[in-house]
């Protein structure tokens, strides 16, 4: 089974890899990762996941803590991931909290 790891940056890429994994560093260009996106569908990856190194930005979270998306809000928009692959992940990691996720293109 290959998962695809978006992330924003390369040093975000590199902690998501592993067996099993492919990684791709968007960056800013929305139109390039989504044509990278649609080739490794294409290829046969079973999911995708969205990695990155923001956890500070809730006072309740802490270092290396988990989050799992319930919907990620960006760009006005609300948006929701399949429901069978978040039960996936959650039992995948059961200490993940789950919860709302800001989508930007910037450093935050």
């Amino acid at each position: 089974m290959t998962i695809i790891a978006v992330s924003g940056l390369m040093r975000e890429a590199r902690i998501a890899s592993g067996p099993g994994v492919r990684t791709l560093a968007g960056g800013t260009d929305a139109a390039l990762l989504r044509q990278k996106l649609e080739q490794a569908i294409a290829e046969g990856a079973q999911g995708i996941i969205s990695i990155g190194i923001a956890g500070g930005v809730a006072p309740s979270l802490k270092s290396g803590d988990s989050v799992v998306g319930s919907s990620v809000l960006g760009g006005g928009e609300r948006f929701f991931p399949d429901i069978q692959w978040t039960a996936r992940i959650i039992a995948t990691l059961p200490s993940a909290i789950v919860g709302v996720v800001a989508g930007v293109d910037a450093v935050m």
